[in-house]
């Protein structure tokens, strides 16, 4: 799932001219984004859930 949040994530920028530039983070904790992108010099961290029923309990910004 990640790889294809991923790929849409990659298409949408360069659609609009951006290069994006994407990192994976692990900290030495073991703590883990699944991936973070760079634009405009902003970092976006980047965790992909699946589920049938979505809900805003899972968006987080307490990393």
């Amino acid at each position: 799932m990640e790889t294809a949040v991923l790929s849409e994530t990659a298409k949408t920028l360069a659609g609009r001219g951006e290069a994006p530039r994407v990192f994976f983070l692990r900290t030495i904790s073991g703590d883990k984004v699944d991936f973070v992108v760079e634009t405009e010099g902003k970092p976006a961290l980047v965790e992909v859930e699946l589920s049938a029923t979505p809900h805003c309990g899972f968006i987080s910004q307490n990393f």
